[in-house]
């Protein structure tokens, strides 16, 4: 049998073939591997630069928190976790005391800014996210106090870095403008050139949050409000305006000063406009107003009269603390006088305060050398109840400043409140009721009253009695009824002073460095 003679170069070529081939797969995986893991290092920077920016959001809330517990539990703001600063060392180049922007500093909680003496800040615990290319986000956080407002309530600067881990090694990935906009930091911090352990995506708020004052509206309340009478009229004025004032005082029949801002509102769902004139608004959280046929709107906006999304935090009142008290006066029963001080306020606490037939309670003001009255304080807490029956009356003199905290139920009837001066002088203020109580307060306007009420524990009454009745200010309750015949007059400048009731963002901006 003849034997077919062996080629070496058959088995050979085969060799040579099968190598082309798998190197021929071999590239088309390396390419496919470089392609799909460039796109995964994209979406996944992409979405890191994203998380960084809600870890950034995150820790503004967290000390928007803390900022709105320094007015219920100051105490208890800035604890635990939060740091208060001595403030960050720099070179005071030129020697004026401050740092500019050009002298270096120690950045010594590596948060990326600049810390002034006195700041807080907050190092969040890591928060994983899990899932694919899950990663460590967390946030820094600093807060300080840069400027005060005219009525000396302060601003606070919130500054919050969002910081997320970014998987991968440290090479970008993605198009020129996509890196442009991202500018991760991948070897170093971009902001304070310090090495990093791993890639970050980086991302820097700055949010100022301003004070928001009580009285902001008319009427506000937080469960209802019901205006069940006829002829009421509910309008504004500004006393700080000489053009929507008369000399400071309500312009009574000057229809070019009379404002049309007398807004009522409710956390709740129900208005009872009862036919009522409301120069102003009225708004409801997801209800109705009822009777509304006479409620306007603002001035030249007639088409905007009642909404149904209102909504307003509300903050609860709290005895004041950290103060001290002249216990020279433990209780009023009868006609008495309380010396103000045109320093500090003078605090008094009482047991309670009751005044019937002739009695007043005087809140006296100081002079100066030429027997004018300056400007003067008082702050009263009560602890029980407060009523004025017969023709009692409770008197400022001008310039006087008062505050009251109430904890317990209110009655002001008989002569009511002589007070000569703005209503932001009179300012009652209703403490907190115990869990599952309301208290009650009324106020009679044949007695008059010129002032301001925020007690959102408290049924708040306003009780009219002749044609001529008239109150003048702002009222914050759990509810507000008002009977008889009267009028409630808004000075507008109560939005730009009293108790601070909360803070909210006035400025938001995200650095592009």
């Amino acid at each position: 049998m003849k034997k077919k003679p062996f080629v070496r170069g058959e088995k050979g070529g085969a060799l040579v073939m099968a190598l082309a081939f798998g190197l021929v797969l071999a590239s088309a995986g390396a390419a496919c591997f470089f392609v799909v893991g460039r796109q995964y290092r994209v979406v996944h920077q992409a979405a890191c630069w994203q998380v960084s920016l809600l870890a950034a959001e995150a820790g503004v809330d967290f000390a928007m928190n803390e900022v709105r517990k320094t007015l219920y539990d100051p105490s208890g703001a800035f604890t635990g976790s939060w740091t208060r600063g001595a403030g960050e060392p720099f070179v005071d180049t030129n020697g004026n005391g401050s740092r500019d922007a050009n002298e270096a500093y120690t950045d010594t909680n590596a948060n990326g800014q600049y810390d002034a003496q006195g700041a807080s800040y907050l190092s969040s615990a890591p928060m994983d996210r899990t899932g694919e290319g899950g990663t460590r986000s967390y946030a820094l956080v600093t807060v300080d106090l840069p400027f005060e407002d005219a009525q000396g309530e302060p601003y606070y600067r919130i500054r919050s870095t969002g910081i997320t881990d970014v998987t991968g090694p440290p090479t970008v990935a993605g198009e020129k403008a996509d890196l442009v906009l991202r500018k991760l930091s991948l070897l170093r911090d971009r902001r304070t050139g310090t090495l990093l352990s791993r890639p970050q995506a980086r991302r820097y708020v700055e949010a100022v949050a301003k004070p928001v004052y009580a009285f902001r509206l008319a009427m506000m309340a937080v469960e209802g409000i019901n205006l069940n009478n006829h002829n009421i009229v509910i309008d504004s004025w500004d006393s700080e305006d000489p053009a929507k004032s008369l000399n400071g005082a309500y312009p009574a029949g000057m229809a070019d000063r009379v404002q049309w801002n007398g807004d009522i509102a409710t956390n709740g769902e129900l208005i009872n406009a009862g036919s009522a004139h409301v120069y102003g608004t009225a708004g409801t959280n997801g209800g109705s107003v009822t009777n509304a046929d006479n409620v306007t709107g603002h001035r030249g906006d007639p088409d905007n009269k009642i909404y149904s999304n209102f909504y307003q935090d509300v903050i609860e009142v709290v005895r004041p603390v950290n103060i001290s008290y002249d216990l020279s006066v433990s209780s009023v029963g009868g006609s008495a006088v309380l010396q103000a001080s045109s320093a500090a306020p003078v605090n008094f606490l009482l047991d309670q305060l009751r005044l019937s037939g002739n009695q007043t309670l005087k809140l006296a003001g100081v002079k100066d050398a030429n027997g004018a009255y300056q400007e003067s304080y008082i702050q009263i807490v009560v602890r029980g109840d407060t009523s004025l029956t017969g023709n009692s009356q409770i008197i400022l003199d001008p310039g006087v400043r008062v505050r009251f905290f109430v904890e317990g139920n209110v009655d002001i009837a008989g002569n009511g409140f002589s007070n000569p001066n703005d209503c932001l002088y009179l300012q009652m203020y209703g403490v907190a009721p115990p869990a599952g109580t309301v208290r009650s307060m009324s106020i009679s306007g044949n007695g008059g009253f010129k002032g301001a009420v925020y007690a959102p524990g408290y049924d708040v009454t306003i009780v009219g009695g002749g044609n001529t009745d008239s109150v003048y200010g702002a009222f914050v309750g759990k509810t507000i009824r008002m009977t008889g015949v009267q009028s409630v007059h808004y000075d507008e400048a109560l939005g730009r002073g009293g108790l601070v009731a909360d803070y909210q963002i006035a400025s938001w901006y995200e650095e592009d460095r």
